[in-house]
């Protein structure tokens, strides 16, 4: 589960990344957000797959939620042209979330693919949250390389954890 999350996070993180340099179409940023959101939506309240990780079912859950959530808005913004504010007001509740995760992947049980993903995800909300909701229109490109950046780290924690690496998982 966790390591198909990631994937899928992944994924919707480079293109928006993409989209903000303003090299890819705000319609297929929509589309991959809203097959996203739905994917990880899946993965949180069904819980297909058996777990990688020592991690509680309902922590994951809670997570995957919170990603599927930030999907859902990235495609609201890319297909239907909602405001981009809404999305970077989200983020900071995303990041205090991501807060939460990290401290549950330190103090509850050792996830360590968990912390690096709880860190990297905390970085991308909060970047969001200082360049779409208090528009500071200098952080365009930073954030951006932000979420270039964040795309392949997600893959890279997603192949190990397949991998299971140990002390990873």
């Amino acid at each position: 589960m966790e390591a198909v999350a990631a994937v899928v996070l992944g994924a919707v993180v480079f293109l928006h990344a993409w989209q903000l340099f303003g090299l890819a179409e705000s319609k297929t940023t929509g589309l991959v957000g809203a097959a996203g959101a739905l994917a990880l939506a899946a993965l949180a309240i069904w819980k297909p797959a058996p777990m990688l990780s020592k991690a509680a079912v309902e922590a994951t859950a809670a997570s995957t939620l919170i990603w599927a959530i930030y999907a859902a808005l990235v495609a609201a913004v890319g297909l239907w042209d909602f405001g981009p504010r809404g999305l970077g007001l989200y983020s900071v509740y995303a990041a205090v979330m991501m807060i939460g995760q990290i401290i549950y992947c330190v103090v509850g049980r050792l996830f360590l693919a968990g912390l690096i993903c709880g860190i990297v995800q905390f970085v991308v909300f909060g970047m969001l949250f200082f360049y779409l909701a208090i528009p500071f229109n200098i952080l365009k490109k930073a954030t951006a390389w932000v979420l270039v950046v964040a795309g392949p780290i997600h893959w890279v924690l997603a192949a190990l954890m397949l991998m299971k690496v140990p002390g990873l998982v």
